[in-house]
């Protein structure tokens, strides 16, 4: 009988069956059979969405994994249910199994779906990207010089949105500027030089106004 037990069921897209195996006799949504085998490792791999839905809102665990260590996701396969466990349910992609083999590299050792595969490595290179474009970001900011360290007066750094930036002309310039220098080979020196620029020209304007001031008749300088 296909409701022989709750995986079988599972397995089979059989909501109703599942549903009585919880709910009326107290089966737990990550029960394991011998081998660790959960009902939405079932469900995950023979691509029963709503079945996957009901499980976890019972409270199944997206990324429970059985005696081989493989998640529901290393069990996807298509396309749809592996961006549903992702995006919807946030399963995770990076953990491994026993044999030490992500989703995607356990996927792409049976080479069956290679949808499945593409949208994987797709979420392998975009935490890469991001990886690096965060460490690229620590580093940058690493080579900014220390505030309060050049002649008397303070450096400091603010954090504003692009849209509270007025989009003049200087600031287009120096917007462009920064994100060339950034592009660059080496953003850390380039950006440090930069900041050092700005802020010794700040320096020498404030110097020429003052002795700008200091030639001015007595009732023309500023208070």
């Amino acid at each position: 009988m296909s409701s022989a037990n709750i995986w079988v069921a599972a397995s089979d897209g059989e909501l109703a069956k599942v549903q009585n195996w919880v709910e009326k006799h107290g089966l737990s949504p990550n029960e394991k059979d011998p081998n660790g085998y959960t009902p939405i490792h079932a469900a995950a791999a023979y691509g029963h969405k709503e079945l996957i839905r009901y499980l976890i809102e019972k409270g199944a665990d997206i990324n429970i994994q059985d005696q081989d260590g493989d998640t529901p996701l290393h069990h996807v396969e298509s396309l749809e249910i592996a961006q549903l466990l992702v995006e919807e349910f946030k399963a995770d992609p990076r953990i491994t199994n026993s044999d030490g083999l992500t989703p995607l590299q356990f996927i792409q050792e049976e080479d069956e779906f290679p949808e499945v595969t593409e949208y994987l490595q797709s979420l392998a290179f975009d935490g890469a990207l991001k990886n690096a474009n965060a460490a690229q970001t620590q580093s940058v900011l690493d080579a900014l010089p220390i505030p309060g360290t050049v002649g008397d007066h303070d450096i400091r750094y603010t954090l504003q949105s692009a849209d509270s930036i007025e989009d003049d002309e200087e600031s287009q310039k120096r917007r462009a500027e920064i994100e060339k220098i950034i592009s660059g080979d080496n953003p850390e020196e380039g950006l440090q030089a930069y900041v050092l620029n700005a802020v010794q020209e700040h320096v020498k304007n404030l110097q020429s106004e003052e002795l700008s001031n200091d030639a001015l008749p007595e009732k023309k300088r500023r208070k």
